[in-house]
């Protein structure tokens, strides 16, 4: 009886040990040159190059923005960020007779990252952006939502980088545009000066 009750001992240590190691091994860490990142700090980074707003009708390309938002559950298999920050401005090209003067993100169901080979991914789903735009130079407003947003984190220049996300409605004038993709890298994104990249 006690020799099989230190087998029994025995693998239920062993599989604890096991489960640990696979939880800890799935962990999803944001650091910087100080080392993990508490909960609540903020992430953010400029926009890197052009972005690219592709729509039926033309094309439109904006040189400035920023992407940022704030860390929670830091260290959890996918780590979430919460109070996300998207926004595109200095849009030069205009599509007749409408001219795009930026665009921000307004709200969005839920925004995750997750560590992966050299990076990893950042979710995003029902991103909903309002597009500002002058039309006889009077100024208006409509909408877009994508309902899935995938973006590439790379550690080797601590980047982030959408290529042609899929605007899957839009509101008022945007309406127009449809279909509509989106493309744009934000680097170096960092926190507290110091440049930020993931981790297993």
């Amino acid at each position: 009886m006690l020799k099989k009750s230190r087998t029994l001992a025995v693998a239920v240590g062993t599989a604890a040990l096991m489960a640990t190691g696979a939880s800890a091994a799935s962990a999803t860490t944001l650091s910087n040159a100080r080392g993990p990142l508490a909960n609540g700090s903020v992430v953010s980074g400029p926009l890197a190059s052009a972005a690219t707003l592709t729509t039926s009708v033309g094309n439109i390309s904006c040189s400035a923005g920023s992407l940022g938002a704030t860390v929670s559950g830091n260290g959890a298999a996918s780590v979430g960020l919460t109070s996300p920050s998207f926004t595109l401005g200095t849009c030069t090209d205009w599509i007749a007779p409408f001219n795009f003067t930026g665009f921000s993100l307004t709200s969005v169901a839920s925004s995750t990252v997750t560590a992966g080979s050299g990076g990893g991914t950042l979710n995003v789903t029902t991103a909903t952006i309002k597009v500002r735009l002058t039309s006889g130079g009077l100024p208006g407003s409509c909408s877009m939502v994508a309902n899935t947003v995938t973006g590439v984190a790379a550690n080797a220049d601590s980047s982030v980088t959408f290529t042609n996300v899929p605007v899957s409605s839009a509101q008022g004038i945007c309406g127009q545009f449809l279909p509509m993709t989106l493309s744009a890298k934000f680097r170096p994104m960092t926190s507290e000066g110091s440049n930020v990249t993931l981790g297993l």
